[in-house]
Order: C-alpha cells, then sequence, then structure tokens
C-alpha cells in the first residue's frame, strides 16, 4: 500500500509586505462602505425604486441598507445621511458617495463605467 504524500507550504512575509496587505484590506472594506446609486424608478413620495450597490431598495426594504439612512427621493436623486462620517448627501443616478473621502464621484466623468 503506498502511502500519500502531501507538501504543506508556509508563507513567510516581511514587515513591509505585512503592512501592504493590511492597507489593501483595509481599502476592501473601505470601498463596501460606498455608496452607488445605479438606478432610480420613481412615482411618488411612497412608491419608488433604488438600485443601490447592486441591491433593490423600495420603501418596504430601505431599512435594510446599512451605514445610512435614506431621508429622501426625488425623480432626480435621492437625499442619504452617512453614519460613518456624520454627513448628508444628494445622491444622483450613477454617482457614487465614498464615505472616507466625503465625495461624490461621477463614474463618466472619469471613465469607470458599471
Amino acid at each position: 500500500m503506498k502511502k500519500k504524500a502531501y507538501l504543506l507550504l508556509s508563507l513567510f512575509f516581511s514587515e513591509n509586505e505585512i503592512a501592504l496587505i493590511k492597507e489593501n484590506l483595509t481599502n476592501s472594506k473601505a470601498s463596501s462602505q460606498n455608496l452607488s446609486l445605479t438606478s432610480l424608478i420613481y412615482y411618488d413620495d411612497s412608491h419608488w425604486s433604488l438600485w443601490l450597490n447592486k441591491k433593490l431598495f423600495h420603501p418596504e426594504n430601505i431599512h435594510e441598507l446599512e451605514g445610512y439612512d435614506l431621508k429622501k427621493v426625488t425623480p432626480t436623486g435621492a437625499n442619504f445621511f452617512c453614519h460613518l462620517n456624520q454627513k448628508a448627501f444628494l445622491l444622483h443616478l450613477h454617482q457614487v458617495y465614498v464615505p472616507f473621502e466625503e465625495k461624490i464621484f461621477d463614474p463618466h466623468e472619469i471613465g469607470v463605467f458599471f
């Protein structure tokens, strides 16, 4: 009967490499806090739908949006409040709010598309 051989590899990182790994993990977490509005359907204050971060929200499930409170939806955008930096902002269609920079970006202006 043959015995199976297993190869166990170990990884060793320098302090600089560990710092880079931690920085990239932090950046991933930071980007998950961004809020992207990709679609808006508005009928009136009580009847609307928003695609935020690739998820559909409407009046019945907007409470599931983490890190933000929706204040108002209009035919052209939505007003939010960010818990992370305690800032209110207006997001229009195809815009992304980046809370760590406290800025709104239009992906079409910077050449990024969803």
